[in-house]
C-alpha cells in the first residue's frame, strides 16, 4: 500500500471554489480500481489549509490517478490557488496491523 499526504494553504478569494474542486475530486478518485481510500480535510488549526490523505494499492494506481485528465486539472487549480508551495509526500507501505482502541 502507499499512502500519499498533502496540505496547501488557499488564498481567501478561491477557498470556497478549493473545497468544491477538492469534494469533486476526491470523489472521482474513489472510484478509481487502485483507490483504497481518498479524503479530504481542513485544518482547523491553520485557517485555509486543506489536507488530503490517500491510500492506494499501489504504484500503478497512483500512476493511473495523475495520468487522468481530472487529477492533473485539479492540480492545476489548487497549485494556482495556493498562498505557497503545496507539500506532497508519498510512503510506502509495507505492513499494516489494525488495534482496537
Amino acid at each position: 500500500m502507499i499512502l500519499i499526504t498533502s496540505t496547501v494553504t488557499i488564498t481567501p478569494e478561491h477557498f470556497d471554489d478549493a473545497v468544491d474542486f477538492s469534494r469533486r475530486h476526491v470523489a472521482a478518485s474513489r472510484l478509481e480500481a487502485g483507490c483504497l481510500t481518498h479524503q479530504y480535510f481542513e485544518d482547523p488549526e491553520q485557517p485555509r489549509t486543506l489536507v488530503f490523505l490517500e491510500a492506494w494499492k499501489d504504484q500503478a494506481a497512483i500512476d493511473f490517478h495523475f495520468a487522468q485528465s481530472y487529477s492533473q486539472k485539479f492540480a492545476t487549480a489548487i497549485k494556482s490557488w495556493s498562498e505557497g508551495p503545496a507539500g506532497l509526500e508519498i510512503h510506502t507501505v509495507s505492513e499494516t496491523k489494525r488495534l482496537e482502541l
